[in-house]
């Protein structure tokens, strides 16, 4: 039972049939009068005491109860000074259980069972008593917690309502579970139970830019703004809802209808042309995924070209190592190409304990292993062996230190230094990268991990998105601090309370 006038009804009558007590009473404890208030009874007293019935704290037995916070039994009451009984002829008590009803130490009422017979009650009473009234306690709270929540409720429809903002809540089918009245006040009418689409478009299926499609499959928020069947521009912002195991089961939606805006501001051409450049890129994405794809061949060819020369028995020591490092490469870079991919399309990550140390040194092996780089550049070391193990995609990692650390070649002109260090105090680690190069411009610094963004003369651009991509999906956070002309520095930071 969610009220608490029937929720208390319900417990003293049931109390009362149970034990066959003559009287069993709630008491429920008013701050503001300073009064027990006699919530509910039953029994042999019901219709006798009067509902309601208030009694000043500092008077009878059950007050005391209630101030003192402890269980009172007095099996003959005329023994007891602190008994109290306005209608002796009337009820005729001989014997009196009184217990307090505790929530978070402090006492919010007392139930109190009564008896026409001297020593009714013995241990047993004393102890069922206590048991129900903890239990009593823990159903008056929640049921004033779910009256809070339901005033809250109420209170919060009120606000979203009075919103200028249409906001709604789908499920992961695109089924709209909840909608504020400003849908209607635009003229949508209440859609709940029918699919969201059908709401601005009138399609079959979503649209092609459909933020909460989107959010169900990243877990991020994205926003468009579309074009309904009215000619109405609206814009939608997606935020995922997620369960306790992470899970986005449903997604909310922010919706404003930008139509004045966008005429008075003259754009709605330049929302046209934007289309069909994005249309352009799409189809140049479509492209570049094909090519992508087909540097597989070659990769996989030098490889299998690798396997058949490693069987040469003649080959040295020193050869076959060089295989052995053709071999991983190859795989290296088909891992790479898999995370150009994993921009746009996401990918599975395989975490495992693994060792951050030895993930840099094994980098920095590759870089140190070019006579170019090697004689311009020093490369220090400087991560501590007691640095612990952390839960992650070993060959991602990898690819983030590589890209770091090439980033950090490319931006050393001529002689240089790049450090690199670790430290740990829990729960947060760190790894660093600081090179001593040309730094990155103020301008630029809050675009280095947009895709495409490049200030190279060749470059894809995408070195960093990757980072700030596999970074995210770890859970870490990435930080980078530059000055022009002094140099860079990258912090990556690792919570492993949240592993």
């Amino acid at each position: 039972m969610v009220g608490e006038s029937n929720l208390c009804d319900r417990i003293v009558s049931l109390i009362q049939e149970v034990f066959g007590y003559d009287h069993v009473g709630l008491y429920l404890a008013d701050k503001t009068t300073g009064t027990l208030t006699l919530q509910s009874l039953a029994g042999k007293y019901r219709g006798v005491i009067p509902p309601g019935q208030r009694v000043p704290l500092g008077q009878g037995i059950v007050s005391w109860v209630a101030s003192h916070g402890k269980t009172l039994l007095s099996n003959d009451v005329r023994e007891s000074p602190l008994f109290l009984n306005l209608t002796p002829d009337v009820i005729p008590t001989e014997a009196e259980l009184c217990v307090p009803i505790c929530v978070d130490d402090e006492a919010i009422g007392v139930l109190n069972v009564e008896h026409s017979e001297l020593h009714s009650f013995d241990e047993d009473d004393t102890n069922a008593v206590e048991v129900l009234s903890g239990r009593i306690a823990v159903a008056i709270k929640k049921s004033r917690l779910y009256d809070e929540l339901h005033h809250s409720h109420a209170r919060l429809e009120a606000i979203v309502s009075s919103l200028g903002q249409g906001l709604m809540i789908i499920d992961s089918q695109f089924r709209i579970d909840w909608m504020n009245s400003t849908f209607t006040r635009w003229g949508f009418g209440d859609s709940v139970g029918e699919m969201y689409y059908h709401l601005f478009g009138r399609s079959a299926e979503n649209c092609k830019n459909c933020p909460s499609q989107k959010t169900f499959a990243t877990g991020r928020g994205y926003q468009e703004t579309i074009k309904a069947s009215d000619d109405r521009y609206f814009t939608i912002t997606s935020a995922p809802i997620i369960d306790k195991e992470g899970r986005v089961v449903q997604a909310l939606e922010l919706v404003e209808d930008v139509t004045e805006q966008l005429k008075a501001r003259g754009v709605l051409e330049r929302l046209k042309l934007e289309l069909e450049r994005s249309q352009r890129l799409a189809s140049v994405g479509e492209v570049t995924a094909s090519i992508i794809h087909e540097v597989r061949n070659p990769i996989n060819a030098l490889s299998q070209a690798a396997d058949l020369l490693e069987s040469d028995g003649n080959l040295t020591e020193e050869q076959r190592q060089l295989m052995n490092v053709m071999k991983e490469e190859a795989v290296r870079l088909n891992d790479i190409i898999s995370e150009y991919l994993s921009l746009a399309h996401g990918r599975q990550r395989e975490y495992q304990l693994s060792d951050l140390k030895s993930i840099v040194e094994r980098v920095v092996t590759l870089l140190r292993a070019d006579p170019a780089l090697s004689r311009r550049i020093k490369i220090n070391l400087d991560i501590p062996s007691t640095l612990p193990p952390v839960y992650c995609d070993a060959n991602a990692i990898h690819q983030v230190f590589w890209n770091l650390l090439l980033n950090s070649t490319e931006s050393i002109e001529g002689q240089g230094c790049i450090a690199i260090g670790g430290r740990c105090d829990p729960p947060l680690c760190s790894i660093t990268v600081v090179d001593d190069g040309r730094g990155i411009p103020e301008d630029n610094l809050g675009h280095i991990f947009n895709p495409f963004h490049t200030t190279k003369g060749r470059g894809t651009g995408l070195g960093l998105a990757i980072v700030k991509r596999i970074i995210e999906d770890h859970g870490w956070k990435i930080i980078v601090n530059s000055k022009e002309g002094v140099g860079t520095e990258f912090t990556i930071i690792i919570n492993r309370e949240s592993e």
